[in-house]
């Protein structure tokens, strides 16, 4: 997959309005975080800058461990 992207670049980070050139170092980043439902397919990536690809990680997927635990607890009637 990184030869497919890599022949798109120069193009925008997944993560933020800058774009990734060919020089810099990069990764694969999901446009749909794979927590939100995004999948691993090749619609759903894209070159992302390290930095941003590495602070965007895991934060959806915690959000979305958070919501749900909030959602699961119980108020007791008092």
């Amino acid at each position: 997959m990184r030869p497919i992207i890599a022949a798109t670049l120069p193009a925008r980070c997944v993560n933020c309005p800058h774009l990734v050139m060919p020089d810099q170092a990069w990764e694969i980043g999901h446009i749909v975080d794979a927590a939100l439902g995004g999948t691993n397919d090749g619609t759903n990536l894209g070159p992302a800058h390290v930095r941003c690809n590495r602070s965007a990680g895991g934060k959806a997927g915690r959000a979305k461990q958070i919501t749900k635990s909030k959602s699961d607890r119980r108020l007791l009637p008092w």
